[in-house]
């Protein structure tokens, strides 16, 4: 007796791989988008131009699109997953190089990784279409797009430690524009307190800015101008202009000495950004190599769940884009949705 439930399908068309031109003109698109995201991406690492990280964001936008796209219009199993292990090789074709000939933990970490997820947005997508009496392409969009996202997410943040930790590449372009980064995010939480606060300015004004916002809250003691014993408080806005800036002068220099025994000597000349990174460097400095390793893996996880935190909107916009593309091969006739009748042999206890 058969175990299994005979499943008996009705449809005018055939769910299997028909066209083998259109599904070649898909994988050559995914593999192009593969090709030019890693070329861009790798380029980033090695000039730390944004250009190429912008370029790069565009074309991994691409491959997960067409991921999804596929996802959809590809029907055989084993050849979804062809195309997809192919799309990722070329992917990590530029980063080869990097991994060099005895590749780290991480950088395998980072290869293996990114395969796994990919493979299981696919996997994941296919069932859910092969499950489903209705195509519910957001639900099923959403199963490849954040799965091949958290790839590319894991991908990038190893590849940053294997290339600027492991292989020592922190040069002081490239730490200056992470401290850029994590201040340009910071400035957004930080002016909610410190109105018109900036990093672009000074210390030396900067400090300033402190100093005044704390002032400005502040009740001020004043002598007795005849000469009695008796003090009076006044708002920090209701003194004179003279006495203001005299105030603001001195605080700001005790500030100033003040922050100085913890960080060190501080240049009020010099940028805020430029001072952040240098002091970031003498503290990482002072410690062990095994210290700053640690240090490492710890932003790289930072690193990483800033960048998932953030992806939500790259998650809804590749969402967006993939719809209009699948409608739009839809009415082109790229592709056709069928429907079938389905009848399945039971058994029950009556």
């Amino acid at each position: 007796m058969n175990q299994e439930p005979v499943v008996i399908s009705q449809s005018k068309e055939q769910e299997a791989d028909t066209n083998i031109w259109k599904l070649a003109i898909l994988g050559l698109l995914g593999v192009l988008s593969a090709f030019l995201a890693s070329y861009y991406v790798n380029e980033f690492f090695i000039t730390i131009d944004s250009h190429f990280l912008l370029l790069g964001f565009l074309f991994s936008s691409f491959v997960i699109i067409f991921s999804v796209l596929n996802a959809f219009f590809v029907k055989n199993k084993w050849l979804l997953f062809s195309i997809t292990v192919f799309e990722s090789i070329i992917f990590f074709f530029s980063f080869f190089r990097m991994g060099g000939s005895h590749p780290s933990v991480f950088f395998m970490a980072a290869l293996v990784l990114f395969l796994y997820f990919v493979i299981q947005g696919t996997e994941g997508a296919r069932k859910a279409l092969v499950n489903s009496v209705h195509i519910r392409f957001f639900q099923v969009a959403r199963i490849v797009s954040s799965k091949t996202i958290t790839a590319f997410l894991i991908f990038l943040s190893l590849i940053t430690y294997v290339y600027y930790i492991e292989q020592g590449n922190l040069n002081d372009k490239a730490g200056k524009i992470f401290t850029n980064y994590f201040l340009d995010s910071a400035r957004p939480v930080i002016e909610l307190e410190i109105p018109g606060i900036s990093f672009d300015g000074s210390v030396h004004d900067f400090i300033r800015t402190l100093t005044n916002h704390a002032l400005q809250k502040s009740r001020i003691s004043i002598a007795d101008p005849t000469g009695g014993k008796k003090t009076f408080e006044l708002n920090f806005s209701d003194l004179p202009n003279q006495q203001k800036e005299a105030l603001i002068e001195t605080t700001s220099r005790n500030i100033r000495e003040s922050m100085e025994k913890s960080v060190g000597p501080l240049n009020e000349k010099e940028s805020v950004r430029d001072a952040v990174y240098n002091i970031i460097k003498r503290f990482v400095g002072g410690f062990s190599e095994k210290t700053k390793e640690w240090m490492g893996i710890g932003f790289m996880v930072l690193f990483f769940f800033t960048l998932k935190g953030l992806s939500f909107i790259w998650l809804a916009l590749i969402e967006f884009i993939s719809f209009l593309a699948y409608k739009l091969l839809i009415v082109l006739k790229f592709g056709t949705v069928s429907s079938e009748t389905r009848v399945r042999e039971f058994v029950t206890l009556p």
